[in-house]
């Protein structure tokens, strides 16, 4: 099983199951898989950096996975068990991280009633762009930000950078994200958030 776990870390091709929410000819895969139909469906290739067996009490292993997004764990599990000439199926998935997010950093829904009860929200909520704070960042002044609030292309003079991009007003207001280009300095909005 050790020897097995290591060809799966790394770069792998995976092939999207039925029941995955991938589009085929304008529909879902999964919509496809109620009505029993099958199609052909392409590898994607994803990335597995950690991939460790927990416990093994026969014939149940425990395993702990990092991976890319994309990666279906329920495929990985069968793909194992068809390696190994048994067969294998997902029993329980936990997932321990999500971007920045980690499990110990939820809260039971009866402590989140709570907390809304009393008013406490401020204390238990993340910031909308929190998911985000690996990006670059950029600060308009008050004649780009009249403009992203409308919806419209702001020009830059030193762009942070190409791809997704946060963007906030002079005084680190969020106002949304934009897809900037690197080379002309156009930072073309995508989601424009207005703050009442």
């Amino acid at each position: 099983l050790d020897e097995l776990l290591a060809r799966y870390r790394g770069s792998i091709s995976q092939l999207p199951p039925m029941h995955s929410a991938i589009r085929v000819n304008g529909q879902r895969l999964y919509e496809l898989a109620r009505q029993g139909t099958t199609v052909d469906r392409l590898p994607r290739d994803v990335t597995i950096q950690r991939l460790e067996l927990l416990t093994w009490d026969s014939p149940v292993f425990t395993i702990e996975i990092d991976c890319s997004k994309g990666t279906y764990i329920r495929s990985l599990a069968h793909d194992l068990g068809h390696a190994l000439n048994v067969g294998a199926m997902l029993s329980r998935l936990v997932r321990l991280r999500t971007g920045p997010f980690s499990l110990s950093d939820a809260i039971t829904l009866p402590d989140l009633e709570r907390a809304i009860s009393v008013e406490a929200w401020d204390a238990i909520a993340y910031h909308p762009d929190t998911p985000l704070l690996d990006r670059p960042a950029v600060l308009l002044d008050s004649d780009a930000t009249r403009r992203w609030r409308q919806g419209q292309v702001v020009t830059l003079d030193a762009l942070a950078g190409t791809g997704m991009i946060r963007v906030y007003d002079e005084t680190g207001l969020w106002l949304g994200v934009g897809e900037g280009d690197g080379t002309a300095g156009l930072l073309r909005p995508v989601k424009v958030i207005n703050a009442a």
